[in-house]
Protein backbone atom coordinates (compact mmCIF):
# COMPACT_ATOMS: atom_id res chain seq x y z
CA UNK A 1 0.00 0.00 0.00
CA UNK A 2 3.05 2.30 0.86
CA UNK A 3 4.62 1.63 -2.12
CA UNK A 4 1.45 2.68 -4.13
CA UNK A 5 1.14 5.89 -2.78
CA UNK A 6 5.16 6.54 -3.29
CA UNK A 7 4.32 5.79 -6.63
CA UNK A 8 1.20 8.31 -7.06
CA UNK A 9 -0.86 5.53 -7.38
CA UNK A 10 -4.02 5.24 -5.41
CA UNK A 11 -3.58 1.55 -3.89
CA UNK A 12 -7.20 0.87 -4.43
CA UNK A 13 -8.85 -0.88 -7.54
CA UNK A 14 -12.76 -0.46 -8.58
CA UNK A 15 -14.34 -1.62 -11.13
CA UNK A 16 -16.09 -5.11 -12.44
CA UNK A 17 -14.85 -7.32 -14.77
CA UNK A 18 -17.64 -8.53 -16.97
CA UNK A 19 -17.36 -12.25 -18.98
CA UNK A 20 -21.27 -12.78 -19.33
CA UNK A 21 -21.40 -13.02 -23.34
CA UNK A 22 -25.39 -12.26 -23.04
CA UNK A 23 -24.17 -9.10 -20.59
CA UNK A 24 -22.26 -8.00 -23.09
CA UNK A 25 -24.30 -8.94 -26.13
CA UNK A 26 -26.92 -6.58 -24.54
CA UNK A 27 -24.57 -3.56 -23.51
CA UNK A 28 -23.49 -3.43 -27.35
CA UNK A 29 -27.25 -3.17 -28.45
CA UNK A 30 -27.84 -0.13 -25.92
CA UNK A 31 -24.88 1.19 -27.30
CA UNK A 32 -25.58 0.82 -30.83
CA UNK A 33 -28.88 2.68 -30.10
CA UNK A 34 -27.56 4.99 -28.10
CA UNK A 35 -25.07 6.29 -30.45
CA UNK A 36 -25.83 4.74 -34.23
CA UNK A 37 -29.44 5.38 -33.42
CA UNK A 38 -30.12 2.29 -35.11
CA UNK A 39 -30.42 -1.45 -34.22
CA UNK A 40 -30.14 -4.85 -35.73
CA UNK A 41 -31.33 -7.82 -34.03
CA UNK A 42 -32.13 -11.46 -34.12
CA UNK A 43 -35.76 -12.09 -33.55
CA UNK A 44 -35.99 -15.19 -32.13
CA UNK A 45 -33.68 -14.38 -29.19
CA UNK A 46 -35.01 -10.91 -28.71
CA UNK A 47 -38.55 -11.16 -29.43
CA UNK A 48 -39.78 -9.58 -26.00
CA UNK A 49 -37.47 -6.44 -26.82
CA UNK A 50 -39.20 -6.32 -30.22
CA UNK A 51 -42.86 -6.77 -29.06
CA UNK A 52 -41.72 -3.36 -26.57
CA UNK A 53 -39.96 -1.69 -29.43
CA UNK A 54 -43.38 -2.17 -31.17
CA UNK A 55 -45.60 -0.03 -28.71
CA UNK A 56 -42.33 2.51 -28.93
CA UNK A 57 -43.11 2.60 -33.08
CA UNK A 58 -46.87 3.28 -32.20
CA UNK A 59 -45.79 6.29 -30.32
CA UNK A 60 -43.45 7.73 -32.82
CA UNK A 61 -40.16 7.03 -31.19
CA UNK A 62 -38.79 4.33 -33.36
CA UNK A 63 -39.31 2.57 -37.06
CA UNK A 64 -39.36 -1.00 -37.31
CA UNK A 65 -38.47 -3.24 -40.50
CA UNK A 66 -38.42 -6.48 -40.45
CA UNK A 67 -36.73 -9.40 -42.98
CA UNK A 68 -36.87 -12.85 -42.06
CA UNK A 69 -35.40 -13.53 -38.51
CA UNK A 70 -33.81 -10.37 -38.15
CA UNK A 71 -35.28 -6.93 -37.12
CA UNK A 72 -33.96 -3.61 -37.49
CA UNK A 73 -35.01 -0.55 -34.94
CA UNK A 74 -34.28 3.23 -36.04
CA UNK A 75 -34.76 5.88 -33.76
CA UNK A 76 -37.22 8.96 -34.89
CA UNK A 77 -35.84 12.31 -34.24
CA UNK A 78 -38.73 12.39 -31.92
CA UNK A 79 -37.46 9.42 -30.04
CA UNK A 80 -33.46 10.79 -29.70
CA UNK A 81 -35.29 13.39 -26.88
CA UNK A 82 -36.42 9.90 -25.20
CA UNK A 83 -33.36 7.53 -26.35
CA UNK A 84 -32.57 6.03 -22.45
CA UNK A 85 -36.17 5.22 -22.52
CA UNK A 86 -35.59 3.39 -25.58
CA UNK A 87 -32.44 1.83 -24.84
CA UNK A 88 -33.72 0.30 -21.74
CA UNK A 89 -35.92 -1.63 -23.70
CA UNK A 90 -32.78 -4.26 -23.60
CA UNK A 91 -31.60 -3.79 -20.03
CA UNK A 92 -33.15 -6.88 -18.09
CA UNK A 93 -32.76 -4.88 -14.72
CA UNK A 94 -35.67 -2.12 -15.95
CA UNK A 95 -38.24 -4.41 -16.58
CA UNK A 96 -37.40 -5.82 -12.93
CA UNK A 97 -37.97 -2.12 -11.32
CA UNK A 98 -41.47 -0.85 -10.39
CA UNK A 99 -43.54 -0.09 -13.04
CA UNK A 100 -45.35 3.03 -13.46
CA UNK A 101 -44.48 6.08 -16.49
CA UNK A 102 -40.73 5.49 -17.03
CA UNK A 103 -41.17 8.20 -20.39
CA UNK A 104 -41.49 11.23 -17.85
Amino acid sequence: MAAALEQGRLPVERGLEVREPEVLERRELIRQVMCCFAVEMDLQRFGAEWQRLQALERDGLVQLQQSGGRGQAQVTTQGRWLIRTIAAVFDPQQSRRASGSRLL
